[in-house]
Order: C-alpha cells, then sequence, then structure tokens
C-alpha cells in the first residue's frame, strides 16, 4: 500500500462510471483441486485488464480469505465492462467458460455472485489512508470549505452531473 494522506480527501472522477463486485464462495475448500484453477482464471483475467487499460478498467480492490474471493471494480462505462466480458478473445471467455462447466458438474462446490451499478452521482471521503477505492480510480482532492458533510459533498457532484 502506498503513503497515508493525512488531508481531508475526496475522490472525483469525470462523468458517469460504472461499478462493479463481484464474490467467489468456496463451499468445499478441502477440494482444492477442483476449484483452485477458478480461482487462477480470474488472477489472469486481472492482469489482462491491468495490460489493456484500453478495455476499461479504472481500478480493483482484491480481497482474498479462507473461502472467498471478493473483487469491487471500477470501470469507465458499463459498455467497457460488457464488451470485455463478452469478448471471445479475452481471459474471461475461458474463466466463464471454466467456473459454469464447474459449478454445472459439482453444484455444490462453490456459488458466486455480482451487483453493477452504473453511477452518476457519488459521496466520498478519505482521511489517514492511502489512495483506495474510488480515490484512485479517480483522483483524490481536497476538500473545499463548503464540503466537510456527505451531503454537501454528494450536491457537489450532483451539480457537476447537471
Amino acid at each position: 500500500m502506498g503513503q497515508r494522506n493525512e488531508s481531508r480527501m475526496m475522490a472525483d472522477i469525470e462523468g458517469e462510471f460504472f461499478v462493479f463486485v463481484i464474490e467467489l464462495q468456496v463451499h468445499k475448500i478441502w477440494q482444492v483441486w477442483r476449484w483452485y484453477p477458478t480461482v487462477k482464471a480470474m488472477t489472469a483475467m486481472l492482469v489482462e485488464l491491468l495490460e489493456h487499460p484500453e478495455f476499461g478498467l479504472l481500478h480493483y480492490e482484491y480481497r482474498f480469505s479462507f473461502n472467498r474471493q471478493f473483487i469491487l471494480m471500477y470501470w469507465r462505462s458499463f459498455e467497457h465492462m460488457h464488451d470485455w466480458a463478452t469478448s471471445k478473445d479475452t481471459a474471461h471467455a475461458d474463466g466463464w467458460r471454466m467456473l459454469n462447466k464447474l459449478t454445472k458438474k459439482h453444484p455444490d462446490l462453490l456459488g458466486f455472485w455480482h451487483e453493477s451499478f452504473v453511477v452518476t452521482q457519488y459521496e466520498s471521503f478519505y482521511r489517514n489512508v492511502p489512495e483506495v477505492g474510488l480515490g484512485r480510480a479517480g483522483t483524490l482532492v481536497p476538500l473545499k470549505g463548503g464540503m466537510r458533510t456527505g451531503a454537501a459533498r454528494l450536491r457537489e457532484t450532483r451539480a457537476g452531473a447537471a
């Protein structure tokens, strides 16, 4: 992680953006030989996205625990994510096929879920943390005089969206 920023900051990102959250849950942790290729495939997808910024991934946060792989992704747009995810020429195609085949053959082995959001208005606050989350996907900027509350910061993004 980077150096902590002690100032009171907020994230600034131009225009609409897209947030995608996905989690893979392993129900039979001891069957590593079965589920590990899926985790490895997700790693390959993230490497591909980092090597090709034209796909539109702005930033991601990754958490791996005992039986869960959780990823929060910030994209330039829904269209960018959709184009990458549906392309036959990306790492996602192989990973998606592998996951579908595995969950069909072993339905009690793992589960997954995702949620997605098109964001036109947002509010954020950062203090004593390194660049993280939306602050890393966009730019961290110091809070100005009137933006001391979440409501004021949300009003600011609403005004910028209009």
